[in-house]
């Protein structure tokens, strides 16, 4: 499977969406014969990446989110033996009663983390493993626009691009690896691997789309010029966008750099 094309035939109005994506699975598939059932996805949200990343390989025993509205959507994704709603920093499920729990960029999204950790290791039997991916603590650094307004001598407006990226996201905290270590360590896990993934060229390249396509794109389609673009074929779009981002999907973080996530895999 070819992850770019997947994703971005999946979400093809949102191509920074896609291009984010499509670099979690290539990042994520090699690590796919670690996943032991009974698995749980925390925060799977409408089931659509977890449908990329798991079909025709894995059963996903149990998917859970607070969101009503995408759980709806995620009961109709044939991987998903049975989907619930349930908050991860209090679950409703059995002690030792999943080999593997998953979480794809969830964690940032939830305030009381250190209760969610808990609640892993809780419900994880002996051995099991927990593998999540969050952003890290370059994510605000690497992001095209923050370094624009800082390199214009601009604090003030990097400061506010900050807040209102994550105003809009909902992330609520980035931690290094260092700080990830140390939680885990504290709430039980052990064998703790946590490796860069998204380097700041890809970063920057994400954050340059995303700003363009959620507020400067949808203002500009009121114009002449960008009506063009709003009636080209999906198809067309596609492969402009892959040729466009293939480069910024199969960029790696060299070594001895920092990346603007992280790939954390631990067990109980």
């Amino acid at each position: 499977m070819n992850n770019l094309w997947e994703t971005l035939k999946k979400y093809p109005q949102i191509p920074s969406f896609a291009l984010w994506r499509a670099v979690e699975l290539r990042i994520l598939q090699p690590l796919l014969n670690e996943f032991k059932n009974p698995i749980l996805d925390a925060g799977c949200g409408d089931g659509s990446f977890g449908l990329l990343f798991f079909q025709h390989i894995k059963q996903i025993d149990l998917g859970i989110d607070i969101d009503i509205d995408m759980l709806e959507m995620a009961k109709m994704v044939p991987i998903y033996e049975k989907v619930e709603l349930i908050n991860a920093c209090r679950m409703t499920l059995k002690d030792n009663s999943f080999k593997t729990v998953f979480s794809n960029c969830v964690f940032e999204h939830i305030p009381c983390y250190t209760d969610a950790l808990k609640e892993v290791y809780r419900i994880l039997q002996p051995e099991g493993r927990f593998i999540l991916t969050v952003p890290s603590e370059n994510y605000h650094n690497f992001l095209y626009h923050y370094k624009l307004y800082m390199q214009m001598n601009r604090e003030d407006k990097a400061r506010e691009y900050i807040k209102h990226t994550d105003d809009r996201h909902q992330h609520y905290y980035y931690m290094p690896p260092e700080k990830w270590t140390e939680l885990l360590k504290s709430t039980g896990f052990k064998d703790i691997e946590i490796n860069y993934y998204l380097p700041e060229e890809t970063l920057s390249k994400w954050d340059r789309i995303e700003e363009f396509y959620t507020r400067e794109l949808f203002t500009m389609l009121r114009s002449y010029k960008m009506r063009a673009l709003s009636l080209t074929p999906s198809f067309i779009l596609r492969i402009i966008w892959y040729f466009y981002l293939n480069s910024y999907y199969k960029a790696d973080v060299m070594p001895g750099h920092k990346g603007g996530a992280l790939l954390i895999k631990c067990t109980k």
